[in-house]
C-alpha cells in the first residue's frame, strides 16, 4: 500500500509541474525582455491563470487525509504572519546585498560575461495596483508548489528536509534559466532561502507575501530608475 500511495504522489508531483510549469520551463518568457510587465493583458494573465492553479492544488491536496493543507502549510494567516513575512523580505534583500557586494570585487571580464540576458522593465505608475495583485499571485502560485508542495512531498518520499528544499530550490532555479547565470544564481540563493523559512515556519503565507513583495520592490525601483539589473 505504502508503494502504492507514494507512486500515486509520484505521478501527482510530475502531472502538477507538466500542467503549471513545463510549459514556460520548455518555452520561456514572452519576447522582448522584460517589457511585458508593462502590459495590463500580462498581469491579467497571471490572474487569470494563477488564481485557479492554486485553488486547483489545494483541492487535490484535500482529496488525501494525509498529509493535511496544514502539513502542506496551507494554514490561516495569524499574528505572526506579519513579522515573519518581514524577516522574509530583511532575508531576500540581504542576499541581493550579498551577492551585489560579492559581484563587485569581481574582474571586469567576469562581470561583462555575467551581464544578465533579461532585465524587468516597468515605468507605467498607472498599471501599480495590477502589478500588486500580479505579484501576490505569483508569489502564492510559485510558493505553493515549489515550497510548500514540493517540500512537503519530496519529505514524505524519504528525502532529508535538506535534500528536499536543495531539490526544490534547483528545481525553481532552472525555471528562471531565460534570465541567464546570474538570474539563475539568484533565484537558486533565493529560492534556497525561502525554502528554508518554509521549513522553519511551515506556512506558505510569510514566503508567498515576502516573494511578493520582492517583484514589486524591484519593479517600482525600475519605474523610478534606482534599481540594477536583478
Amino acid at each position: 500500500m505504502w508503494e502504492k500511495n507514494r507512486s500515486q504522489s509520484l505521478f501527482e508531483l510530475i502531472l502538477l509541474f507538466s500542467v503549471f510549469f513545463l510549459p514556460g520551463y520548455l518555452f520561456g518568457m514572452p519576447s522582448g525582455g522584460g517589457e511585458f510587465f508593462n502590459s495590463a493583458t500580462y498581469h491579467l494573465m497571471i490572474i487569470v491563470t494563477g488564481i485557479p492553479a492554486v485553488l486547483l492544488l489545494l483541492y487535490i491536496i484535500s482529496l488525501r487525509r494525509s498529509p493535511t493543507l496544514t502539513e502542506f502549510g496551507f494554514d490561516l494567516p495569524r499574528k505572526k504572519t506579519f513579522p515573519q513575512t518581514l524577516i522574509v523580505v530583511a532575508g531576500i534583500l540581504g542576499i541581493l546585498i550579498i551577492l551585489g557586494i560579492v559581484s563587485a570585487f569581481l574582474p571586469e571580464e567576469v562581470i561583462r560575461n555575467l551581464q544578465p540576458d533579461f532585465s524587468w522593465q516597468f515605468d507605467r505608475p498607472e498599471l501599480v495596483p495590477l502589478l500588486i495583485v500580479s505579484a501576490l499571485v505569483t508569489g502564492y502560485y510559485e510558493e505553493s508548489f515549489f515550497r510548500a508542495y514540493l517540500i512537503t512531498r519530496f519529505e514524505r518520499f524519504g528525502l532529508t528536509p535538506v535534500g528536499a528544499l536543495a531539490a526544490g530550490a534547483l528545481l525553481f532555479a532552472s525555471g528562471h534559466l531565460y534570465q541567464g547565470l546570474p538570474g539563475f544564481i539568484v533565484t537558486l540563493m533565493l529560492g534556497l532561502f525561502l525554502g528554508f523559512m518554509f521549513t522553519r515556519y511551515r506556512s506558505v503565507h510569510p514566503i508567498a507575501i515576502g516573494h511578493a513583495g520582492y517583484n514589486i520592490v524591484v519593479l517600482l525601483l525600475q519605474m523610478l530608475n534606482l534599481s540594477p539589473d536583478l
